[in-house]
């Protein structure tokens, strides 16, 4: 693989590596909904 396939490879995974990281921070230390916001989503 030559330089250029290598740097787009990195920087591919990188992209990847950093959108799925800040999904599964963003999820984890969201805090709870309040009660309401859950009993309005359950109703729908």
């Amino acid at each position: 693989m030559t330089l250029l396939g290598w740097i787009c490879m990195i920087t591919s995974l990188s992209f990847v590596w950093a959108l799925a990281g800040t999904c599964y921070y963003l999820m984890l230390h969201d805090p709870e909904p309040p009660i309401e916001e859950v009993h309005h989503l359950h109703s729908a």
